[in-house]
């Protein structure tokens, strides 16, 4: 891998022993553990139960010589093609089921969790089990209709963890778990209470879900990158992003492309985090 463009932003040499746990590898995920194959990135473990789909093509990173594939087995194999010295392990499993995952949290060593989870009980379950091993995380959800998105990361000891995120939203009127899913074919009146099953997954564009990839993988790098290695890379001080793709006023949006940040601290109280 030729890094000679780049190396007046930051060294990449200093990341060879950082390792990047992917959990998920659907289209959101898969963009950016791509691109932070570009920035230096070269040790990689990948989850994913799922294997692409046709229908997966108009969003996914994955073309057609990939379908039927695991998708975790098909994103190694494109990471090893743009850089053959990288090293790459593929799980194709659930991140819960698997002792891989939880020997990874627990090896010592610099890295972290890249959650491109699209359930709410998948998040909280990777969040507590980051919490528990204070490995960082960087978390991504894309809005309905790709309307926009938020990525959030978390800091041992810096910040407060994706329960605090949570727990902050509800209090302030948010609810993320109905964010990235909206009615099937029903009113809010309708469906109101009657649980997950009245909902369906509308994630928007692959260009919608393609600008959440990126600050995704720009949060996950500032995080997995060395003050030692920043040559003109400076460090972001938030670490939660809005970003609107498009003008919304009934969710706050109010232009093309406006990213807000924030820096969300322990919520007192937090079960998870304490």
């Amino acid at each position: 891998m030729d890094y000679s463009r780049i190396l007046d932003i930051l060294n990449p040499a200093a990341l060879r022993a950082t390792r990047l746990l992917a959990v998920g590898c659907g289209s959101g995920n898969a963009q950016a553990v791509a691109e932070l194959a570009k920035n230096g990135i070269a040790r990689f473990e990948l989850w994913d139960h799922d294997a692409l789909a046709p229908e997966n093509l108009v969003r996914h990173l994955l073309g057609r010589s990939s379908l039927g594939r695991n998708k975790a087995e098909a994103l190694r194999d494109r990471i090893l093609d743009r850089n053959e010295q990288a090293v790459a392990h593929a799980f194709a499993s659930r991140f819960e089921d698997s002792p891989e995952f939880a020997a990874a949290l627990a090896e010592p060593g610099h890295k972290l969790a890249l959650c491109g989870l699209d359930d709410m009980n998948g998040r909280f379950r990777l969040n507590r089990a980051c919490v528990q091993t204070r490995t960082p995380m960087v978390l991504a959800m894309v809005f309905r209709r790709g309307i926009g998105g938020m990525v959030f990361r978390y800091e041992p000891g810096a910040c407060g963890c994706f329960n605090c995120l949570y727990e902050f939203a509800q209090a302030n009127g948010l609810f993320l778990d109905e964010a990235d899913i909206e009615p099937a074919g029903r009113s809010r009146e309708e469906v109101y209470g009657l649980g997950l099953d009245a909902f369906k997954k509308s994630p928007g564009l692959s260009i919608d879900i393609g600008f959440i990839s990126l600050i995704m993988a720009r949060l996950a790098l500032d995080a997995l990158v060395p003050d030692t290695a920043r040559l003109d890379f400076p460090r972001l001080s938030s670490n939660l992003v809005t970003f609107a793709t498009r003008p919304d006023p009934a969710h706050g949006m109010r232009k093309f492309f406006d990213a807000t940040h924030f820096r969300l601290h322990p919520q007192r109280g937090c079960p998870v985090c304490g």
